[in-house]
C-alpha cells in the first residue's frame, strides 16, 4: 500500500465516524456538513489515484523492458 491510498483510507474512516455519530446524535448541520466535505475530498482524491496508477504502471512497464533487454 502507498502513501496515497493509505492517506484516502485513513479520511474515509474519519468521515465516516463524522457521519455516523452525528446520525446517532441527530445533528443535521453535522451531517450536511459531513457530506460536502466528502465531495471535496472526492474532488481532491482523483489526482492522487490517478498518479498512483500511472507510478504502478510505469513500474511494470520498466520492469518489462528491462526483461526485454536481457533477453
Amino acid at each position: 500500500m502507498n502513501i496515497s491510498f493509505k492517506f484516502f483510507v485513513f479520511i474515509l474512516l474519519i468521515w465516516i465516524v463524522i457521519v455516523v455519530t452525528a446520525l446517532f446524535q441527530n445533528q443535521p448541520k453535522i451531517i450536511d456538513v459531513g457530506y460536502i466535505g466528502a465531495a471535496l475530498f472526492w474532488l481532491a482524491a482523483p489526482p492522487f489515484v490517478f498518479f498512483s496508477i500511472l507510478k504502478y504502471v510505469l513500474w511494470i512497464v520498466r520492469s518489462l523492458s528491462e526483461k526485454t533487454k536481457q533477453d
